[in-house]
């Protein structure tokens, strides 16, 4: 069952296997319509994985993304595509900025950037569906199951959906956090902006984007570049046409699940990588013993995480006090990440403002933080208006 919760980190999203693909036809698995988008994308362009030209004899163009399901991948014993397991499934893998484990020859797509919003966007809705996200649209004109899904377009162009996804939902998503309203359709965009009736959201929205004194998003979150900005103040100044790109899946709408499938097991043996999930803090305070930390917690791929559940390793957190100073550290091959009060500035204390960075983008924390003791609120539902784990951008 999909499931909204009210929180602070937004982004990713998880379902069972069993439960998010759909079966067709033979019994074999659909590709959700704005997945195979993806893969036509950025997949089978440049005669690559096309129907004719099918790089290593995988078609992933024109309704092809099935021939992937039940393969193992032509350079690894791994399966191409294990869902809910993007850790097992070669495809997920060789697509990710820091794969866990050994690939053949480049990332893939080829050449891709974090500056090209569009190859972005592609890359997470295909790992969003192999970690078992869930889709409301599946098949494609050929393996159509005659059943409305219910799938509706943002009605925003791709390139606008992409900034607005980057630099504004983590507050004005669904519902908003921090905020009085969503920017995720375009009738949202176009609604008259509370602070200002005469203009719209969209033309506030570029406004303050634009607004040295009052931006958006506020720090500590980077502001766009100069491309992004252009591509928000061009399409408002045309007046704000429709486009047709496909709304992401809610990031916290899926049932528990141990994306990496690996579990800590040592107990309370002294660790860096122990206990993941677990409030590490007060955990060290209640047994008096351990290291003293500033702050501590762990990332996830997925927003609703087992205690004791590996995370994901080489996300950078950064950690802004109350005086401005500015602490960096990455999460270990649990998902773990920590501070510890020795090794802190003197003084460093809450609140605390929060993002997380990986190589795609960042995930910026939308209210100030008054632990350091992640968590505690970063529980597997989330707790104190958190929507579950702290989860990475991707």
């Amino acid at each position: 069952m999909a499931r909204r919760l009210d929180g602070l980190f937004l982004l990713t999203l998880v379902i069972p296997a069993c439960d998010q693909v759909t079966p067709i036809g033979d019994g074999g698995a659909c590709v959700p319509t704005q997945v195979q988008a993806a893969f036509d994308r950025s997949c089978a362009g440049a005669s690559c994985h096309t129907n004719g030209g099918a790089a290593g004899g995988l078609g992933l163009g024109n309704g092809q993304a099935t021939s992937a399901i039940g393969r193992t991948a032509s350079g690894s014993a791994l399966p191409l595509i294990e869902f809910g397991n993007t850790a097992g499934s070669y495809l997920a893998q060789k697509i990710m900025a820091s794969p866990s484990v050994t690939i053949t020859g480049e990332q893939m797509p080829p050449g891709i950037s974090a500056s090209n919003a569009n190859q972005v966007a592609d890359v997470n809705t295909i790992l969003a569906w192999v970690s078992g996200g869930e889709f409301a649209g599946c098949g494609t004109a050929d393996t159509d199951t005659g059943t409305d899904t219910g799938t509706i377009d943002s009605g925003l162009p791709c390139e606008v959906d992409a900034v607005l996804a980057k630099y504004c939902r983590s507050c004005h998503g669904d519902p908003p956090i921090g905020a009085t309203f969503s920017l995720l359709t375009i009738d949202d965009v176009l609604a008259a902006a509370p602070s200002d009736p005469t203009k719209t959201l969209g033309e506030q929205s570029v406004a303050r984007m634009n607004d040295a004194a009052r931006p958006m998003p506020p720090a500590p979150a980077t502001r766009p570049s100069a491309d992004e900005l252009a591509i928000m103040s061009d399409w408002v100044a045309a007046g704000m046409p429709m486009g047709s790109c496909m709304p992401a899946p809610d990031p916290f709408a899926g049932d528990p699940v141990c994306t990496s499938n690996k579990t800590w097991t040592g107990g309370n043996e002294e660790d860096p990588r122990m206990r993941p999930g677990h409030a590490c803090i007060t955990c060290h305070t209640q047994e008096d013993e351990g290291p003293v930390f500033a702050f501590a917690g762990t990332v996830y791929p997925t927003g609703h995480e087992p205690n004791e559940c590996y995370g994901v390793q080489s996300i950078l957190v950064q950690v802004t006090d109350a005086q401005d100073r500015v602490v960096e550290v990455k999460s270990n091959s649990a998902g773990n990440f920590m501070l510890e009060k020795d090794s802190a500035p003197a003084g460093f204390a809450p609140p605390y403002r929060v993002k997380v960075i990986s190589d795609v983008g960042e995930r910026v924390m939308a209210m100030p933080a008054t632990t350091g003791d992640c968590n505690t609120c970063h529980t597997l539902d989330g707790s104190n208006d958190a929507p579950g784990r702290i989860v990475m951008p991707w």
